[in-house]
């Protein structure tokens, strides 16, 4: 189990202390969180693609790195999202359902990698595009403008492999080997699980603030690539392998401005 995944299980452990203390306070009045709302805003996703079962390694002169990331980046994309709350004194749960929309993540050979020096690379060639979400949500009301959620379901999203590469390069002098295989491409369903808190401008208009983890699977297949590049002087190479498996996550922060129906 991830450690991302761990903390959403704690989050939820110490939602329910809270919900266990809050029920011995005496005459407070609720606020109204229930009902159908919509709402839209910005996200930050941080992408990667990963060799689980594999190696992307690179050594520039005898000094060697080697994880499984094969690629990450960040890119800001809008959303929109609804859904409907129900709630019993401070306990708010519902259901959620978002769309993702804007630029997708793209893994591939660095820009302008020729001129690096000495320098190495290595990594998979694919894409990741982030389509939404549709989750169930469990709240506590702090007070009677702040609520506290914790919020977990199904991810889904577009994904394509086209291979993996490895790169050296020693002054201009780039080597770069691609190990491509059957192309792969299909929409992923995985698990999300996260949490945040929302605030009421108005009886109307809530401000949200949130983090999320998407796991979405990914692709089975056998890639390697390696390329190594001297002058006698110096060396450099960069070698990747799935090794039988390509996986996508998606971690993302948001900021959402909804309206809740009366």
């Amino acid at each position: 189990m991830n450690d991302t995944f761990k903390s959403a299980l704690a989050g939820v452990a110490f939602l329910g202390m809270v919900l266990s203390s809050s029920a011995q306070a005496a005459d407070y009045t609720t606020s109204s969180w229930a009902g159908l709302y919509v709402g839209g805003g910005l996200t930050v996703n941080f992408g990667d693609m990963e060799f689980p079962n594999g190696s992307v390694t690179t050594n520039v002169n005898g000094a060697t790195t080697s994880g499984t990331n094969a690629g990450s980046e960040t890119n800001v994309n809008g959303h929109v999202l609804g859904g409907y709350l129900f709630q019993m004194d401070r306990l708010i749960f519902g259901a959620e359902g978002d769309y993702t929309f804007g630029d997708s993540h793209e893994f591939g050979f660095p820009a302008n990698y020729a001129s690096c020096g000495v320098c190495a690379y290595a990594g998979g060639i694919g894409s990741l595009d982030p389509q939404g979400r549709v989750r169930a949500i469990v709240g506590l009301e702090l007070d009677q403008t702040t609520m506290i959620f914790v919020a977990g379901g199904v991810a889904f999203a577009d994904a394509s492999f086209d291979g993996a590469y490895g790169i050296g390069v020693v002054n201009g002098n780039a080597a770069a080997g691609i190990g491509s295989g059957v192309n792969r491409s299909d929409t992923l369903v995985g698990y999300t699980a996260g949490g945040g808190f929302q605030v009421k401008a108005t009886n109307n208009v809530l401000v949200r603030g949130e983090v999320l983890y998407d796991d979405y699977g990914g692709f089975s297949g056998f890639y390697s690539a390696a390329g190594s590049a001297s002058d006698g002087n110096n060396s450099a190479s960069g070698s990747a392998s799935s090794n039988g498996s390509i996986d996508f996550t998606n971690a993302a922060a948001r900021i959402s401005v909804i309206w809740k129906f009366n």
